[in-house]
């Protein structure tokens, strides 16, 4: 009977959990015995392979309830046919390199992306990336610095800093937005401050047509959060988060769309769009230019097929 509670346990552990050689070394030194290796070892790639023919292990079940953007290991082989442009997000709110405290204030009211694609206050070409904690020090801190700049005028060269150890000073916390606007004046709304010491000019970015399975490993292997998908000419016509190379979504893994929906469902529950004019939203000062997503989606055309991108609408920085 002793023997029989050892294998149940074992196939029960390995069912649960997926572990396989810890969990047959860890049962080996608990009997304090090699004698049972073999069936230990048989019974939980047994147990393991089993499971995976029904569903995930409870770990795996655990990050998807939690939402956790995990990306596993190497892709999916549905990404082969896939481009960076079938899968980012096209709704982009961006930043402009000099922007006014009040635009900066609105933004970051608007939204809770942790990540801003930068683009240049006249050419609007991409120019880099800033991170939601650095723009919220600069609002608390940066007129006892020096940083913030008058409304008229032209922009001061070079464009006035903030130490660096007063940007990290409470990293990874950042001041909250009911401190920053209890520190600001009316008139400070009106002032501009120049990003170009504050962001990131150097960060990764892809073409709209690059392949899916490079930006993949290009998150895994970098530990990206974002990646900004920029034109040949320099604009930014997109955003992919981790969330975005997540294949397994609600409409479950082997479920199969076959009606004559605008767009094409695979199995593993993802959407590709197959038309849209992509815009960038940039909120700024008079010199902006504002647009709005408009998705022209058209009918898939059967060499179209299989495709795939998207279960829904996804944020343009996700937090995670």
């Amino acid at each position: 009977p002793g023997i029989y509670a050892l294998m149940g346990a074992t196939a029960f552990l390995a069912g649960m959990a997926r572990i396989t050689i810890s969990l047959a070394v860890i049962i080996m030194e608990a009997t304090g015995s090699t004698v049972f290796a073999l069936p230990i070892f048989v019974t939980v790639m047994t147990s393991k392979w089993t499971g995976d023919v029904f569903n995930h292990g409870l770990y795996d079940i655990h990050i998807g309830l939690k939402n956790v953007p995990l990306l596993e290991s190497f892709p999916e082989k549905e990404m082969l046919t896939l481009r960076a442009g079938d899968v980012m997000n096209d709704d982009v709110l961006a930043v402009q390199r000099v922007e006014t405290v009040g635009d900066l204030l609105r933004i970051l009211d608007g939204c809770a992306h942790h990540a801003f694609p930068v683009i240049h206050h006249v050419s609007k070409s991409f120019v880099g990336t800033v991170k939601r904690s650095s723009l919220h020090v600069l609002l608390l801190k940066g007129k006892a610095h020096g940083v913030f700049q008058d409304a008229e005028g032209a922009v001061a060269r070079p464009p006035p800093m903030m130490p660096y150890e007063e940007l990290i000073a409470s990293f990874p916390k950042y001041p909250s937005l009911a401190d920053i606007h209890a520190t600001l004046s009316p008139d400070d709304h009106a002032k501009r401050i120049d990003l170009k010491p504050f962001m990131n000019r150097g960060g990764y970015t892809v073409p709209e047509h690059s392949a899916l399975t490079r930006v993949y490993m290009l998150f895994r292997q970098m530990g990206l959060r974002h990646l900004p998908v920029v034109s040949h000419d320099g604009d930014v016509c997109g955003i992919i988060t981790r969330k975005d190379l997540i294949i397994a979504r609600e409409e479950g893994v082997d479920q199969q769309e076959e009606d004559d929906s605008p767009t094409v469902v695979n199995p593993r529950g993802m959407v590709r769009r197959m038309s849209a004019r992509r815009n960038t939203i940039v909120m700024g000062s008079s010199d902006q230019s504002h647009g709005s997503l408009h998705l022209d989606i058209q009918e898939a055309e059967p060499a179209q097929a299989p495709t795939l991108a998207r279960n829904g609408r996804r944020a343009a920085i996700a937090a995670t």
